[in-house]
């Protein structure tokens, strides 16, 4: 069975003077939760980040397959390719070995791959801004079905308004031109 780990991202910080203000963007190993904050094990000691102010990553180590996201925990690079707290999509497994090829998330054309083997990273199961994503696609695709079937009720209740006021239209030129017809033969009675 595989070990499942929590990590925390820190996303933004309330204030200039929280401790975590410099680290925006840095993952920190979760130790848990306290109210509403999560409890982090930073370089100093265990510190606590507001929940609005960071994202829950929960991992597993297991090899990565196609298309898994995984987050680069213990990077072994040289150059600089990558780093910790780097979130990475899976394009294949090496034929020989236990690393795989991977891109980063943005890099739509694949032009920057990298070769990670299996020490650095970890695979993530659950990410709470993914979900997020996810949701917003639902609520959006949502939005777009309610605006279709309200863009249908819309054009059926012009077209009732525009043949009410078309019958309106009508029956006020009858009676105008019944009144014009009407003074017509009062006047031709009186002309005789």
């Amino acid at each position: 069975m595989s070990e499942i780990k929590k990590y925390v991202r820190i996303k933004r910080a309330y204030s200039k003077g929280a401790w975590y203000a410099n680290q925006i963007g840095s993952v920190f190993p979760s130790l848990g939760t306290w109210e509403n904050a999560y409890k982090v094990d930073s370089p100093d000691r265990a510190l606590y980040i507001r929940q609005e102010d960071a994202e829950l990553i929960v991992t597993e180590k297991r090899p990565a397959n196609r298309n898994d996201r995984i987050l680069i925990t213990n990077a072994d690079t040289v150059h600089g390719l990558y780093k910790n707290g780097d979130e990475l999509v899976v394009d294949g497994q090496h034929k020989f070995g236990n690393g795989v090829f991977a891109y980063k998330e943005y890099d739509v054309h694949r032009l920057d791959c990298h070769y990670v083997t299996y020490k650095e990273y970890e695979v993530i199961v659950n990410n709470e801004e993914a979900d997020e994503m996810e949701n917003i696609e639902k609520r959006y695709d949502t939005a777009v079905e309610n605006m279709n079937t309200a863009t249908e009720n819309l054009i059926a209740e012009i077209e009732e308004l525009r043949l009410a006021a078309y019958a309106q239209g009508y029956e006020d030129a009858r009676r105008a031109l019944l009144t014009t017809a009407g003074r017509r033969r009062f006047r031709s009675v009186f002309r005789r």
